[in-house]
C-alpha cells in the first residue's frame, strides 16, 4: 500500500512522514529541481536534480506524477517500489494522489489528510522563516486548493500535537498491514 499524506502548507505532513520512517515505514523520496535548503541532504528529503535531468526522466516516463511549483519541478517515481507487498508513505498533492490512483488503482492507495487550523499554520510558517508575502500567497491558495480535500481522503487526522498525529497515522497503516 502507498499511504499518501496530503495537507496544506505547514500542516506537519513532512514531519509525520519523517517520524514514520524512523519507526520503519518506508518513504518514497520524490525528485525536485529546487535548490537544497539548509540541513537537507540529497536522497533523504528529495533527490535533487537539475532541470535537464528532470525533463529527460519525465520524457522517459520515469515519473508517476509531476508538478511544478514556482519555477521548480517535482516528480514521484515508483521505480523499485513494491507497493503490493510492502507499505510506503509519501507526501503528495491532491493532484499527485489522483494520479497515483489512476496509475496503480485505488485499492493500492490510501489518502490521509493532515489537518491544522489556518492560524496555527500561519504561525508555523512565520516561525520557520518563510517570506511573509509567500506565506500570505500560500494561505490564500491553500483555501482554494484544499477546500474539498476531506471529500477525497480516506482519513482526516487533526494535527494538534505531532507525536499523537504520527501515532494516529501509524495506527491507520497498521490496520492495513494486519488486513493483508
Amino acid at each position: 500500500m502507498i499511504f499518501c499524506l496530503i495537507g496544506s502548507s505547514a500542516s506537519g505532513k513532512t514531519t509525520v512522514e519523517t517520524l514514520l520512517s524512523e519507526v520503519g515505514i518506508k518513504r518514497i523520496i520524490s525528485y525536485t529541481t529546487r535548490p537544497m535548503r539548509k540541513g537537507e541532504k540529497n536522497g533523504v528529503q528529495y533527490h535533487f536534480i537539475d532541470d535537464d535531468t528532470f525533463l529527460k526522466m519525465a520524457s522517459e516516463g520515469k515519473f508517476a506524477e509531476t508538478a511544478k511549483y514556482r519555477e521548480w519541478f517535482y516528480g514521484l517515481s515508483l521505480e523499485g517500489i513494491d507497493y503490493k507487498n510492502d507499505n510506503y508513505v509519501v507526501v503528495v498533492t491532491i493532484h499527485g494522489y489522483k494520479e497515483l490512483v489512476k496509475i496503480i488503482g485505488k485499492e493500492n492507495v490510501i489518502a490521509i489528510n493532515i489537518k491544522v487550523e489556518e492560524r496555527e499554520r500561519l504561525i508555523r510558517q512565520l516561525e520557520r522563516g518563510d517570506d511573509v508575502d509567500e506565506v500570505v500567497r500560500r494561505l490564500h491558495a491553500d483555501r482554494e486548493d484544499f477546500k474539498d480535500v476531506e471529500k477525497i481522503c480516506d482519513y482526516v487526522v487533526e494535527n494538534k500535537q505531532i507525536a499523537n498525529t504520527t501515532k494516529e497515522v501509524y495506527s491507520i497503516i497498521e490496520r492495513y498491514s494486519t488486513a493483508k
